[in-house]
């Protein structure tokens, strides 16, 4: 993941937790949710950028179509021989501008959708592929937990010896007289200690 070419955003849902993949990410945030609010935010960026550049082409584009024809105005008035010929090469360049800005705005325009289509798809799946790897791992620690949770261990047999209250661990930690509660699966038994 730390060489996927494109940016990857991770969104695991434990603010608390770091886990490695937050480490190798070039974009940790809080939550699945805060993931996908992040992506549909750079997709709107992208979206308002690609609205500047096509502004850009048209303002320049009407620019030079202005300075153009007052080039043609001025020509025409001062020099009326050369101004013919000026004019005419002026209008052919003005028509090749007026052909190509449009056809580099839409180009581009497309290109910048394509691209924004692409990273949405790829956040979008790499969002659903990092929920289903959390969801599976969520499921093997509650399995995990199940499997040593101390109620299972009691129903194999074992049991649990107190006194007061604390777990006892070692024989040392008890005197004669002591009262011991026994906790098995199911019920408790109090029991006075004899010796040791």
């Amino acid at each position: 993941m730390a060489q996927f070419p494109l940016p990857v955003v991770v969104g695991i849902g434990h603010e608390r937790d770091v886990t490695i993949l937050d480490y190798v990410a070039c974009r940790r945030v809080k939550t699945p949710t805060a993931a996908a609010e992040l992506l549909i935010c750079c997709g709107v960026e992208a979206l308002a950028h690609i609205d500047e550049l096509r502004d850009t082409i048209v303002n320049t584009a009407r620019e030079y179509i202005t300075e153009a024809k007052r080039q043609i105005q001025y020509l025409s008035g001062t020099i009326p021989l050369i101004a013919g010929n000026i004019v005419e090469r002026n209008s052919a360049r003005l028509q090749h501008i007026m052909q190509i800005v449009p056809l580099t705005a839409q180009n581009r325009i497309a290109q910048g959708n394509e691209r924004l289509n692409f990273l949405i798809k790829s956040m979008s799946q790499a969002s659903a592929q990092a929920i289903v790897r959390e969801k599976m791992r969520l499921t093997a620690l509650y399995d995990k937990v199940q499997i040593l949770s101390p109620q299972n261990t009691l129903r194999r047999g074992y049991s649990l010896t107190t006194l007061n209250g604390h777990a006892v661990t070692d024989a040392s930690q008890l005197a004669p007289g002591d009262n011991i509660t026994t906790h098995f699966a199911s019920g408790k038994v109090v029991s006075t200690v004899k010796g040791n």
